[in-house]
């Protein structure tokens, strides 16, 4: 009878000696959107779940007075007592992101864990300072491995727009995006047997680079997201935010004491109220000409009747000292017959502005995008006077000189607000590029000594204007 007495006690007693303490909850960020993949641990045990896709998580203990550790990467680690129902809100780690981030996703809710692929980000506000490159082309060139800009010599209108291309794909396979929004192309087909031929790239040079914060570059998985003008990737121009002012002035030139780069920028930015803000850039960059020649020992002046013709080089002595004594009556020496081969000279003024303003607790008014006007002098191959072209005109020969004159405009404005859960983004972006071609000191055989030294180059004096993304994107 005893021990059945005891037995029964021990019953009564086994729910308070093994009681069970289940927590029930939701993990959302600081806009409230769940946090799917947040490791929840009981602190001092190895008992542990993670949150569902909707930030629902539950877990049972039989410690009393638990403490729950929710952490993830990207964001901040909290210790919070836990309690029946528990609505936990995580704020984000600018040092955990800044090493992988999303370009592009649909989805808002992804955590950085989720993103399919890595992205290369460059922070182009700080390591500019410490690099001799002053236009996002060559910028990028030295930084992204993939990443190849192209000046090309005597290559028509393409030496006035570097044709960019990622992963050795053409110019017109890599999307760009400014602010996340997609960016206009130009109005130059590139030809000529230059890289990209027969394709149409977007001016990554007409975005001052002392606008921009950073680049984010995505190789794999683009096109699944955005469609066959992003097969070779993504690259994604965010703008500044910054508050304050920003003068920078940095000069170079090359190894050969040529090639002098100029470049003057101020970057200026202001709040607007207490969550808005305007940034500012005006930039001007000149870029002087190269030139890889040397002299050659083509004939100059005319020997046909000797049997010399200027696309051979010297066959004997008498011939080298005849075209030096023809040179010499010019008042002229070899040099003034090389041919000017390297990059053509350009000069830029960028003005560019990124712009948010809060219209109520919930919405915002955007709008990014600016000018860029550009001229160049690039040049064609040289006509020796041996070659007898219209001697009356240029007795000493001629190298065509090729000018460009373009005009780049962008604006992008849009609208974002949220009802419930829903998050609306309503935009549009207008690009506008003008490219006036010409080319100047040349002529044209057939039409004799009277005729003109300069042409307007019509069949690559093309104007485009692109109205992209007229869209509404619901989430």
């Amino acid at each position: 009878m005893k021990q059945l007495f005891i037995l029964f006690l021990l019953i009564g007693f086994t729910p308070s000696l093994f009681a069970q303490n289940t927590f029930n909850g939701k993990v959302v960020d600081s806009e409230n959107q769940p946090l799917a993949g947040v490791n929840i641990k009981v602190e001092g045990t190895t008992t542990g779940t993670t949150s569902d896709f909707d930030g629902r998580f539950s877990i049972t203990t039989s410690i009393e007075n638990s403490i729950l550790v929710f952490s993830i990467l990207g964001y901040e680690t909290q210790r919070i007592s836990g309690t029946k129902d528990l609505v936990v809100i995580l704020s984000e780690s600018a040092e955990s992101i800044s090493e992988v981030v999303l370009v592009g996703s649909r989805n808002p809710r992804q955590t950085k864990l989720e993103t399919p692929v890595a992205v290369d980000v460059i922070d182009v506000a700080s390591t500019r300072l410490l690099t001799a490159q002053t236009t996002a082309n060559d910028f990028l060139s030295n930084i992204v491995p993939s990443f190849n800009s192209i000046r090309q010599s005597s290559s028509d209108g393409t030496e006035h727009i570097d044709p960019a291309s990622l992963r050795g794909l053409g110019p017109d396979q890599v999307l760009v995006l400014v602010n996340g929004k997609r960016r206009h192309t130009t109005s130059l087909l590139n030809n000529q047997g230059t890289f990209g031929n027969g394709s149409v790239g977007t001016d990554l040079s007409s975005i001052p680079t002392s606008a921009i914060d950073r680049i984010e570059v995505l190789r794999d998985g683009a096109a699944a997201q955005y469609g066959s003008d992003a097969i070779a990737g993504v690259i994604n121009i965010i703008l500044k935010k910054n508050i304050g002012l920003q003068a920078v002035a940095t000069y170079g030139f090359t190894s050969e004491g040529d090639g002098q780069t100029a470049n003057i920028n101020l970057n200026y930015g202001t709040k607007i109220g207490d969550d808005g803000f305007i940034n500012l850039t005006a930039e001007f960059d000149n870029r002087a000409k190269t030139t890889r020649t040397q002299n050659h020992e083509l004939v100059i002046y005319d020997q046909s009747e000797l049997g010399n013709f200027f696309a051979y080089p010297f066959s004997n002595d008498g011939a080298r000292k005849k075209d030096d004594e023809l040179i010499a009556a010019a008042g002229l020496t070899r040099d003034d017959f090389n041919f000017q081969i390297g990059d053509a000279g350009i000069s830029n003024i960028q003005l560019f502005t990124n712009l948010e303003v809060p219209t109520s607790e919930r919405g915002k008014f955007y709008a990014a995008g600016g000018g860029n006007f550009r001229s160049g002098d690039g040049f064609g191959f040289r006509r020796l006077p041996s070659e007898q072209h219209t001697l009356e005109i240029f007795p000493n020969g001629f190298q065509p000189v090729l000018e460009s004159h373009i005009t780049d405009l962008s604006l992008i404005t849009g609208f974002k607000t949220k009802f419930g859960e829903w998050h609306f983004d309503i935009s549009n972006t207008i690009g506008h590029n003008k490219f006036d071609y010409s080319v100047t000191n040349t002529v044209n055989d057939a039409l004799g000594p009277n005729g003109p030294t300069s042409f307007e180059a019509g069949w690559t004096c093309l104007f485009s204007k692109h109205y992209q993304h007229r869209h509404l994107t619901i989430q």
